[in-house]
């Protein structure tokens, strides 16, 4: 992989101030919890606190390698307001300055506990949700699983040492819900219910900052679109409940044969589509054969009605050298127009790549085949 550096313009600017915030943010939560530990008295509490800040140090190390990755080119930038984005991290990072939890007695641990929900109140800002997408592109659920791990262990620590008892469970239930808040959040707003791709809002969302990077960075990309093969007929034969587990058999197929760098979408009813950086015609050629041959194979294994009917896949894509400035959306069509082509081949095959240059026209006619 080539690394080129980042043009010196106002966005690339913000970009890496949002994304020294995080660290600045994660090394006061990090300097914070090492404080509250060294002073606490209660020896069990001190632990938890010396673990809350050994995740802090993590988060902090993660950050950093994201600055460091756009920096090289391989990260695309932040969709949507970065300037109230900057505006609320600046408010996050001013308060941590301020010195949460300084000058508490030793012994005062509901001070300490108190301390220690504000900071994680702060961290749970939405602000971060769409971050977090970024570092690991289709794979946020492992990121908010840890973090998860670490919210249940501070919420934990105030049922157990809160002395205060009549706000302990209180304290703790807030803790929990505005967790679940963030992470309905981070997840429902980007992500099908059904099958757990992104769904056609953050699909999109995503499309346009790889498109963005691949022209910046001059960088290939590919977009696939694909299908279930007469879909409609499983949802007659079977029942839509049977159509569902042929959608979730199918997208968990496609998360196992493409790589953990490539994004999985839900266009809507049995469509899906995936984004492929670093992706040029030799290696879209084989992503668009595995998906047509081991990702049906896949799902198939899965399919309780096999026998009787089968599921096989079509799928169209295209992609561009990133050198042309592309928009995202002329390269989803192009794929749309290459899997109306393979279905009007006769489908259960993808058609040839298209490469897509700048001012080319795209519109599909009509409807495919299902």
């Amino acid at each position: 992989m080539v690394f080129l550096p980042v043009p010196d313009d106002s966005f690339a600017d913000k970009m890496r101030e949002l994304l020294g915030l995080c660290i600045r943010i994660d090394e006061g939560a990090q300097r914070t919890y090492e404080d509250l530990a060294d002073r606490c008295s209660d020896t069990v509490l001190a632990e938890v606190f010396s673990r809350m800040g050994a995740d802090e140090r993590a988060h902090q190390e993660w950050w950093t390698k994201l600055l460091e990755a756009y920096d090289a080119g391989l990260v695309p930038e932040l969709s949507g307001e970065m300037g109230l984005l900057l505006d609320r991290l600046r408010e996050i990072a001013a308060e941590l300055d301020q010195g949460l939890g300084t000058g508490i007695a030793c012994d005062d641990l509901d001070a300490m506990l108190e301390t220690a929900a504000r900071l994680e109140f702060f961290m749970l800002d939405p602000v971060f949700g769409e971050l977090i997408e970024l570092t690991e592109p289709g794979n946020t659920s492992r990121h908010l699983t840890a973090y998860g791990h670490h919210i249940e262990r501070l919420a934990g620590a105030i049922e157990g040492h809160y002395r205060r008892n009549e706000l302990a469970v209180f304290l703790a239930g807030v803790l929990r819900r505005s967790w679940r808040d963030f992470f309905r959040a981070a997840t429902l707003t980007r992500y099908d219910q059904l099958t757990h791709a992104l769904n056609r809002r953050g699909f999109l969302v995503s499309l346009d900052q790889w498109a963005a990077w691949s022209s910046r960075y001059g960088r290939p990309l590919a977009v696939v679109v694909m299908d279930l093969d007469n879909f409609k007929r499983i949802n007659d034969t079977h029942g839509h409940a049977a159509g569902d587990l042929a959608l979730v058999a199918f997208a968990n197929a496609v998360r196992e044969t493409v790589r953990e760098s490539d994004l999985i979408g839900r266009q809507g009813g049995d469509e899906f589509a995936v984004i492929a950086p670093e992706t040029d015609e030799e290696a879209l050629t084989h992503l668009l054969d595995r998906i047509v041959r081991d990702a049906a194979a896949k799902a198939q294994r899965e399919w309780p009605y096999r026998e009787t009917t089968p599921i096989s896949v079509s799928a169209g894509g295209a992609w561009t050298a990133g050198d042309d400035g592309v928009a995202g959306d002329t390269l989803l069509t192009a794929a749309d127009d290459a899997l109306y082509a393979a279905k009007a081949e006769g489908r259960s095959r993808a058609s040839a790549p298209v490469r897509v240059s700048p001012g080319e026209h795209h519109h599909r006619s009509g409807s495919a085949p299902s």
